[in-house]
């Protein structure tokens, strides 16, 4: 994942989900690029993500771009 703007960093959702700072080199299953304003309207529901893909807010690429919406529903904000 990049915020836009701001420093790379990888989610995994193996065992919960985990963070990491510097991205890794293995292969992954998607890529995404997004608009931080977007993203926080994104992950608690309060816009579609196909909204935010239609204005170019966010940009998602890769062997599995679907497995961004799996995260989506598995993540949970505080």
């Amino acid at each position: 994942m990049r915020l836009r703007a701001s420093e790379r960093f990888t989610l995994a959702l193996e065992n919960g989900l985990r963070v990491e700072s510097a991205p890794t080199h293995s292969r992954v299953d998607a890529y995404l690029s997004v608009d931080p304003a977007s993203l926080l309207l994104v992950m608690p529901g309060r816009q579609s993500v196909w909204r935010a893909v239609r204005g170019g807010k966010v940009m998602a690429w890769g062997q599995r771009p679907q497995a961004l919406l799996t995260l989506l529903r598995n993540t949970l904000l505080p």
